[in-house]
């Protein structure tokens, strides 16, 4: 028995440093990101002082764009998020919506508000997908087009859209969003830099749910009465903020939001386009590019936006959240297995040497990492060997630490970008505090069950409860 306590006091040694390298690594990262961000944050906002929009917007060097919308069982939202496409200030582009295979009214509220006509399907299929069924164009808008299929996916129906698309940019965009106006112009701003390497433009996503919508626009920027989605609106902020802006000095992000991002449609198609194999389709395909070898045997570049939203809608109950985040997790083990050869290799730069490593241990092995915690915790206690002192202060440091962070991001937002009123920051500094406890752990579980999900070879998309953007959109007057 003494032999079994002696054992199990090292095991339980060994797994509390574990889990506090672990700790402190991963979060002293964090800062750095932040650190990353804020520069990144400031040089932006620098430099779109000195942009006028309206000059940019009638400029003919500009690149035209596809954007595709692909869109299954999105009744509730997809005519709002059309308008606000529509009236995107840009001027050349053209929208593919894509219904794959809706079982609900999507197809018929699209033919009804937009006036569709069916025309012939000729084009070239680039990338193999499902049939498409039929193909229709706008009497109200000759720049809005309408893909047809049969169900194959959110992948598959991107895939569909680049094979129609006639632009050699292209801009992936989520049937439940509302665009910000000038979005494109924001968006195609590093491409125009230096088109030569950047292959792909991510942007900010911000949550929609108690907002106002009007006429395809956001017209009133609100918060959800409900702290559930309060705390998703953090999520939101830190992970786009700095999550992401900070890696645009560190080889740039890998992950382009599948709610809305900017590609060379060249590039794509080399990659293969999107997987159809995985749930993080996504990250997918921000890693394919990240591996093509670009001019000069350089990598091509991801870069990430800030002053670039769009909003969408989040879960408002746990359940819907929970397919979310298990899907999450298991699309990003998805990506990063498949992508494996580039750890630790310096021949992709950063991204080989740091992102990857760093999103493998710190974020896809995180769930287990932190349940290691907990069970080394109610281990301990029971033979005797915890010193709840200690523990106690060690958790009050890492929820601490965590609103910290959060906070952190909140106020640069507010500095930067003013998108919320002041009792709005107030109650969103309330949600940080909220989160860390039971959420958190909540959360932690839901990404453990991912990540046993990806290990058993669990595959499947999950649904996604919309709501009707309030109040409902008439959308503009045709042209």
């Amino acid at each position: 028995m003494d032999a079994i306590r002696h054992f199990a006091g090292y095991g339980l040694e060994t797994a509390k440093w574990v889990v506090i390298l672990f700790f402190m690594s991963q979060n002293l990262f964090s800062v750095l990101l932040l650190v990353l961000s804020a520069f990144g944050v400031f040089q932006f906002v620098r430099a779109s002082r000195h942009e006028i929009l309206s000059v940019l917007s009638l400029s003919e060097i500009l690149p035209p764009i596809s954007v595709l919308v692909p869109a299954y069982n999105e009744s509730k939202t997809i005519v709002d998020s059309v308008h606000s496409i529509l009236s995107l200030n840009y001027p050349r582009f053209e929208v593919v919506v894509i219904n794959d295979g809706s079982k609900d009214s999507t197809l018929d509220m699209m033919k009804e508000h937009f006036q569709l006509y069916p025309i012939i399907p000729l084009y070239d299929e680039t990338i193999e997908t499902k049939p498409v069924r039929s193909l229709y164009r706008s009497k109200k808008y000759s720049n809005l087009l309408m893909i047809d299929k049969e169900n194959g996916g959110k992948s598959d129906s991107l895939n569909s859209g680049i094979n129609l698309s006639s632009s050699p940019l292209i801009c992936a965009v989520d049937a439940d969003t509302v665009v910000d106006e000038h979005a494109l112009l924001h968006m195609v701003r590093p491409y125009l830099l230096d088109p030569g390497r950047v292959a792909g433009v991510g942007g900010t996503i911000r949550v929609a749910n108690g907002c106002v919508v009007e006429g395809g626009r956001m017209a009133e920027i609100g918060l959800s009465k409900s702290w559930f989605v309060r705390v998703q609106v953090i999520e939101y902020i830190r992970a786009f903020l700095f999550g992401r802006l900070g890696w645009n000095s560190l080889g740039g992000p890998l992950i382009i939001s599948g709610a809305f991002g900017l590609f060379r449609k060249d590039l794509v198609v080399r990659a293969g386009g999107y997987r159809t194999d995985t749930v993080g389709e996504d990250m997918d395909l921000a890693l394919s590019l990240h591996e093509l070898d670009g001019p000069r045997d350089s990598r091509y570049a991801i870069v990430f936006v800030p002053d670039t939203v769009c909003w969408t809608q989040v879960p408002e109950d746990f359940k819907t959240l929970r397919r979310q985040r298990e899907r999450w997790q298991r699309g990003l083990s998805e990506s990063l297995t498949h992508h494996r050869r580039m750890m630790f290799s310096p021949k992709y730069g950063f991204t080989g040497v740091v992102g990857i490593p760093f999103a493998f241990f710190g974020e896809m092995l995180s769930p287990l990492m932190e349940t290691l915690g907990y069970i080394s915790i109610a281990v301990g206690y029971a033979i005797g060997r915890v010193d709840l002192q200690f523990t106690f202060l060690f958790f009050l440091l890492a929820w601490g630490f965590g609103i910290v962070l959060s906070d952190a991001a909140i106020l640069l937002e507010e500095v930067s970008y003013h998108r919320y009123s002041f009792s709005q920051m107030v109650s969103l500094f309330v949600a940080t505090v909220l989160e860390g406890i039971g959420y958190r752990q909540i959360n932690l579980w839901w990404r453990l069950s991912g990540l046993i999900q990806f290990l058993t070879g669990k595959k499947g998309w999950g649904g996604m409860q919309r709501q009707v953007f309030s109040p409902v959109a008439g959308g503009p007057s045709g042209t």
